[in-house]
């Protein structure tokens, strides 16, 4: 054999290894990158469900409020029969 024809099945042995190898180097990737994707996927989803929680909590407080400012109003609005007995006025929710 020709040293030329030896270099010949060198180089092309060489690059078969090579596409071989960058071959397993994109699957290792794409594996690797599916599994990231995986990771978000279930920080997002946990995020969601935290995030689902605190508008509950947001919107119990609110409920919590508006009926705290009923009773202020009420307070506020108190007046006095005529034997000096205090009579609150709560306001009540209209319209719901």
């Amino acid at each position: 054999m020709e040293i030329t024809t030896i270099a010949a099945i060198a180089a092309i042995s060489i690059a078969g290894l090579t596409a071989v190898g960058l071959s397993v180097t994109v699957i290792v990737l794409l594996v690797r990158g599916a599994f990231l994707l995986g990771q978000v996927v279930n920080q997002v989803q946990s995020l969601g469900t935290k995030v689902d929680a605190l508008t509950e909590a947001v919107n119990d407080l609110r409920a919590d409020i508006q009926q705290t400012n009923q009773i202020l109003v009420g307070l506020a609005k108190h007046t006095h029969d005529a034997d000096g007995r205090t009579i609150f006025t709560v306001p009540t929710a209209t319209g719901r």
